[in-house]
C-alpha cells in the first residue's frame, strides 16, 4: 500500500493489525446498515439483474452512459456463457 492510498483511507497512522481489523469491523457494520448496499441473499435473480447489470443500450441518455451500457451488455454475455457452458458440458 502506498501513503496516499492509506492516507484516503484513514489509515495513515494506523498500520498495526488490530487497527486495521477494528477499521474493517466499522466499515462493515456501516456498509450492513446503510441504505447503500444490497443483502445478496435475500435477492430474486431479477433483482441482482437489475442491480448488477442494470443500464442497458435503450436507456443511455449520453455517450457516456452509451458506454457504460456496452460494458453491462459483454458483462451479461459473460454471465451467461459462463452459466451455459457447464450446463452445456453436463448433457454430453
Amino acid at each position: 500500500m502506498t501513503p496516499f492510498a492509506l492516507n484516503y483511507a484513514g489509515l495513515w497512522g494506523a498500520i498495526e493489525l488490530d487497527t486495521f481489523m477494528n477499521y474493517l469491523d466499522v466499515r462493515q457494520s456501516n456498509n450492513a446498515t446503510c441504505a447503500g448496499g444490497m443483502d445478496i441473499a435475500s435477492t430474486d435473480p431479477m433483482q441482482l439483474f437489475t442491480y448488477m447489470l442494470r443500464l442497458m443500450f435503450f436507456e443511455a441518455w449520453s455517450l457516456f452512459t452509451l458506454s457504460a451500457s456496452i460494458d453491462n451488455l459483454i458483462l451479461l454475455y459473460l454471465c451467461v456463457a459462463g452459466i451455459r457452458i457447464p450446463l452445456v458440458r453436463e448433457k454430453r
